[in-house]
């Protein structure tokens, strides 16, 4: 579960920028203009730069808050606040190792502090230290079973290790605790999914979207849990073009809208418009499983054997890539 983001100072938003060459006139965001007034009227204060932190993590102002609370630490580099905020600014801002580093630090002053302990986790969660990440979300979600991130990420450390038992229990605890919450809903409905529990899956799926209605992974993973037991196809298909429609770089969703068509008895459209996803996605091997699949349903020999040596080829192809 690698973090794809790096952290990167020199893109600083323009708040940032105006508040570390001493202020400018530029409208903050509501719950910043306080904290903005405390720090001009205390600069030398590091708590008053560690709410300022605070005040922009709030308002998901990444860069601004990582800006204010190393301001607090250059004052005073024991100040907890600011080390656990740093911690949760870099993780945000895709800096899972300066995470790791801010959170270490925080924790040395406060070590049972649950949302430092949380952050370490999650901190050694995105850098694939699995075995690691567990005891830290386990003591953190014991001290504080309020931390919706700590569980979420409990819950990941759990399915990556193959204890799909322990997560779902957790996604059933989640789900009860935290009703409004859709990425555990989510999280929920693909565990359920993965244990073939297909009726109870497409309920957390359809509770998900409820909560949340542009949940692109949810769309997907309903349709594809409808597709799966050729049911409903025409709403698979819908769901399907939607998430294509919102992210077409891959042409997965193309492919499975173009399935369901051909599932639901339109064979010949279905097949053409296979084909047209897989000439803008020739790299996609998921539509040329769904091409071998059709063209064999359709009774089109040569079309499957000419999918079935493309999957061959690119397995071949896989191990010296």
């Amino acid at each position: 579960m690698k973090c794809n983001l790096s952290l990167a100072l020199a893109l600083m938003a323009p708040a940032a920028i105006c508040l570390l060459a001493g202020g400018c006139q530029q409208p903050a965001p509501n719950g910043v203009e306080a904290a903005l007034a405390r720090t001009r009227h205390q600069p030398q204060a590091p708590d008053a730069w560690a709410a300022l932190g605070q005040a922009y993590l709030d308002t998901k102002l990444y860069n601004d808050a990582f800006v204010a609370y190393r301001k607090a630490t250059r004052l005073d580099q024991k100040n907890f606040e600011a080390l656990r905020g740093l911690g949760e600014a870099s993780l945000r801002l895709g800096d899972a190792q300066g995470a790791l580093d801010w959170s270490g630090r925080a924790l040395a002053f406060k070590p049972r502090d649950p949302v430092a302990l949380g952050l370490r986790g999650r901190a050694r969660l995105a850098l694939d230290q699995v075995d690691q990440a567990r005891p830290d979300l386990e003591r953190a979600a014991n001290l504080d079973p309020s931390l919706v991130e700590v569980r979420l990420a409990l819950l990941t450390a759990y399915h990556a290790s193959e204890q799909d038992l322990l997560a779902i229990n957790q996604a059933a605890k989640l789900t009860a605790q935290f009703p409004s919450e859709p990425r555990a809903r989510f999280a929920y409905a693909a565990l359920l999914e993965k244990q073939k529990r297909l009726a109870e899956a497409e309920r957390q799926y359809r509770e998900t979207l409820r909560l949340d209605p542009d949940h692109k992974s949810a769309k997907f993973a309903l349709a594809l849990a409808l597709v799966h037991q050729h049911k409903q196809l025409a709403e698979a298909r819908r769901l399907a073009a939607e998430v294509d429609a919102a992210d077409s770089d891959s042409g997965t969703a193309a492919g499975l809208a173009a399935w369901a068509l051909f599932l639901s008895g339109k064979q010949e459209e279905g097949l053409r418009e296979l084909a047209l996803v897989y000439k803008r996605h020739p790299g996609n091997m998921q539509v040329v499983l769904w091409i071998k699949e059709a063209a064999l349903k359709a009774g089109r020999s040569e079309l499957a054997e000419a999918a079935s040596k493309t999957l061959q080829a690119a397995r071949v192809r896989t191990p010296s890539q």
